[in-house]
């Protein structure tokens, strides 16, 4: 009884530690380290300068201006690592966040490239795929590049076959959307004389066909991301 009472109470020791165990270094502008192990990036907030929370949802907020950098794992799980760039104008600075998923196998890394930028009245961002297979090039995350890369390695993927299904009824839905766009514009010669509105069911199926490779997109995506994980 009193060794699996020692191995309970060694458990909640290694448990503890490893709650408190800081995997997060921000290096701030005025030269001052910081270490947690929750973070949590706003890069368009509301009516306020980008910023970055720390410790807890409600918890400490650092705005990025003065943030020089930080690196490490974060509460989920994920590598990031931030850089800004000073464009030496009061105000204006760029910077980027790479995020690395940590359950990627050996074999496979995946990452998620943040480019976000913040100009005194303007702030935008936009997240890159890329992936690296076997320590080589990183790449884009596209069909193209992973499928030719498997050709390479002759392996095949389930998810990538489905992805490449996905792919079809994208370019699909497109031209069926252009082709009934140019029925519709033919069966409306004269807009100007009041028939622009006719054959409304031409028009807004359309519609419909031109949003669905977008609303495609992320499942396409996933399964990309999928067929890279389950790489062995």
């Amino acid at each position: 009884m009193k060794k699996y009472l020692t191995l309970f109470l060694l458990f909640l020791g290694v448990f503890g530690y490893a709650q408190d165990v800081k995997n997060i270094e921000i290096t701030l502008e005025s030269g001052d380290v910081k270490t947690t192990n929750w973070i949590n990036l706003k890069e368009t907030p509301t009516f306020q300068k980008p910023f970055l929370t720390v410790d807890s949802i409600s918890g400490q907020k650092i705005k990025i201006k003065d943030i020089k950098s930080y690196k490490g794992y974060d509460q989920n799980g994920y590598y990031r690592q931030l850089q800004k760039i000073d464009l030496n104008q009061k105000g204006r600075f760029r910077f980027t966040e790479l995020m690395f998923r940590k359950d990627s196998t050996e074999a496979v890394k995946i990452y998620y490239n943040k480019n976000t930028f913040a100009l005194e009245a303007e702030t935008g961002n936009k997240t890159y795929f890329q992936y690296q297979l076997k320590n080589k090039e990183i790449k884009k995350l596209t069909y193209k590049n992973i499928n030719q890369d498997f050709i390479d390695l002759n392996y095949k993927s389930e998810s990538l076959d489905k992805a490449k299904q996905i792919k079809i009824l994208q370019y699909t839905s497109m031209a069926i959307a252009t082709g009934l766009l140019g029925y519709y514009i033919i069966d409306n010669e004269a807009p100007y004389k009041g028939s622009f509105m006719k054959n409304d069911f031409a028009f807004y199926t359309a519609g419909v066909f031109f949003v669905l490779p977008f609303a495609l997109e992320k499942i396409k995506k996933d399964k990309l991301i999928d067929a890279l994980k389950n790489y062995k």
